[in-house]
């Protein structure tokens, strides 16, 4: 297990390096500020291309945003890891609902993310931020509706889709989550582009999920940390193929919180692999951002968010 988090946390060390090593990074970093305060929307920077070439790149707020989400979430791991402070973890992943929201008024996609990455989002943020749930899930919806309309093959297929790539299951877990929070219509209108089961590990968690034994509890939890980390791969057909959520299992997290919420003990739980996360379970009720995540969400939400 802490061979696993080694490499992760070597990952996000290089991508923290990277950015602070970078000019062209740091100029993006620098000009977010401009689009906070400012109100400024498209950005120009002029780029070196290759010695003595040199090229205008011009980027909307959704881009340079998109392109400092790296350095938050890089920078929030790393502090969780040094001080042990999952405030600051939670407000590296709040970064992306912000993201996702100016993605919406933009009419666009994360670039590079898929229904895994949107699901697992969405779980994320019924746990710890519900009140951007109907947003967030939207775009989820959104995404699905694009991808079912892009690949018409996977309304004659789903459940050959279901057995090649085994990210339904987070999917799945989403509307399970959704349902358990009490978004019954957003979960209707997930279900809406699957039919699929949900493989073992995730049955027998969300059957079991408020038992009080021990071993029957962290008998599920072993079999969804053993999942999470066989399918923590780059590999796009894979639930966990971003580096995003193969360092935070959100998805044992989120049920542990459901626990907690039920009034119903974790400390029976023993798996190494959560062992990092167990402290912070139903301690985080609310969270106080730094002044520049205020004021991103101030000026991408509104002061009534």
């Amino acid at each position: 297990m802490e061979k696993f988090y080694k490499k992760q946390i070597k990952l996000w060390e290089k991508v923290y390096e990277d950015w602070n090593n970078s000019e062209s990074w740091q100029r993006c970093l620098n000009a977010l500020p401009q689009y906070v305060y400012n109100g400024t929307e498209e950005f120009t920077f002029r780029e070196e291309i290759f010695p003595g070439y040199f090229k205008d790149l011009h980027h909307d707020s959704f881009q340079l945003y998109g392109f400092c989400n790296d350095y938050f979430q890089a920078k929030a791991v790393l502090e969780f890891e040094e001080n042990n402070d999952y405030s600051k973890l939670l407000e590296g992943y709040y970064h992306h609902i912000l993201y996702i929201i100016l993605g919406e008024k933009h009419s666009k996609f994360e670039l590079g993310w898929l229904e895994y990455d949107f699901s697992l989002l969405l779980i994320f943020t019924i746990t710890y931020f519900p009140q951007y749930t109907s947003i967030v899930g939207k775009h989820l919806v959104k995404f699905l509706k694009f991808r079912s309309e892009l690949c018409s093959e996977l309304n004659l297929y789903r459940k050959k889709y279901h057995k090649m790539f085994g990210f339904s299951n987070v999917i799945w877990l989403s509307v399970f989550v959704c349902k358990w929070y009490g978004f019954n219509d957003l979960a209707k209108e997930i279900q809406n582009y699957f039919d699929v089961i949900a493989d073992p590990p995730y049955q027998l968690a969300t059957e079991d999920l408020l038992c009080t034994d021990a071993e029957i509890v962290n008998t599920w939890i072993a079999g969804l940390s053993d999942f999470h980390i066989k399918n923590s791969k780059d590999n796009l057909t894979l639930p966990f193929n971003n580096y995003y959520w193969q360092y935070y299992p959100i998805e044992i997290i989120a049920l542990l919180e459901i626990r907690q919420k039920e009034n119903i003990s974790n400390e029976i739980i023993k798996n190494d692999f959560i062992k990092r996360f167990l402290p912070h379970i139903g301690k985080y009720s609310s969270i106080k951002f730094d002044e520049l995540t205020r004021a991103l969400t101030t000026r991408i939400i509104g002061d009534n968010d």
